[in-house]
């Protein structure tokens, strides 16, 4: 990352990456982003559940849902149901406690809260993960490694206290196999603070602090798959500068390396990714272990990472 922004790119006429943000930013400014909760549902994934009077489940296994005590969560799951009831045209049926096809957003990298849209008010709004002390920071892919984990250990997965107990089992677990790795990451960050880069562009007006990578402190320990696998927009054609001046116009208009030709970048009949095989426990700490024992290595190099 620190060679990328601090070398000359071929798509900015040789200039570093850093050069023109810092050029850009000082003449239009930062774009912030005011709402960090519609933030986080904008990049969340979208998902359609049963809604009942003890909340709802997403496919993940974690229950959602609120009493209304909570001033965080005002809204309680009978409000949900009068709310889903008024807008469906169903209020006068008393018996009707069950709501199919809810829509519901949740963050891959944040299980502790989902959003459900109240198709009353149409507005998302957020509930609380029944299970909170082990959803806590709790992402998406270590909640699918603690639970297999407690499937082959054959440990109870059920009450808060349970799984919160197994996920600390699992936290030592992986500590007991890749004891190396809070050192690598020692390691690369002194490495990057004695670059020439480093030093250009920090000097003495800043310095590197040493913080958690994320906060569960496991995504450079274990290795796992990143948020999504597939692209929504696979068969969409990007827009692309073509390199070479003219000759981009020749090729656009199906010359060489154009539209029709063998060289063609046209993507829409890109095959699909698929999902990986889903791997054993065992497997999976074997691959861990080998993860941050090649993170361990001195001669380790940051080029050779997922090799």
């Amino acid at each position: 990352m620190a060679y990328y922004h601090t070398h000359g790119h071929s798509g900015l006429t040789d200039r570093p990456p850093l050069d023109v943000w810092i050029e850009q930013v000082t003449e239009h400014g930062r774009d912030w982003v005011r709402d960090p909760d519609h933030f986080q549902r904008a990049v969340g994934r979208y998902d359609e559940v049963q809604f009942r009077g003890d909340g709802f489940r997403i496919k993940e296994g974690l229950r959602y849902g609120t009493n209304g005590t909570n001033d965080r969560f005002p809204q309680s799951n009978e409000d949900f149901l009068h709310h889903f009831a008024l807008a469906r045209g169903t209020v006068a049926q008393t018996k009707k406690r069950t709501f199919d096809e809810v829509k519901v957003k949740y963050d891959p990298n944040d299980l502790s809260q989902a959003w459900i849209f109240d198709e009353l008010t149409e507005e998302y709004v957020a509930v609380p993960c029944t299970t909170p002390r082990y959803s806590e920071n709790l992402p998406l892919w270590l909640h699918e490694r603690v639970k297999a984990y407690a499937k082959a250990q054959g440990l109870a997965f059920e009450e808060d206290n349970e799984m919160l107990h197994v996920r600390e089992e699992y936290a030592k677990m992986v500590a007991r196999h890749v004891p190396e790795a809070d050192l690598a990451d020692r390691r690369a960050a002194a490495r990057l603070n004695d670059t020439q880069e480093a030093q250009t562009y920090l000097g003495d007006t800043a310095e590197l602090l040493r913080i958690k990578s994320s906060p569960t402190g496991m995504e450079t320990v274990v290795e796992h798959d990143v948020r999504t696998s597939t692209r929504r927009d696979a068969k969409r054609r990007m827009p692309r500068s073509a390199a070479g001046g003219a000759k981009g116009g020749d090729a656009r208009r199906g010359g060489k390396g154009g539209r029709g030709s063998v060289n063609s970048r046209d993507r829409r009949d890109a095959p699909h990714s698929t999902p990986a095989p889903e791997l054993t426990v065992a497997e999976q700490n074997r691959r861990d272990a080998a993860y941050g024992a090649r993170r361990s290595d001195p001669s380790w190099d940051d080029s050779s990472y997922g090799s």
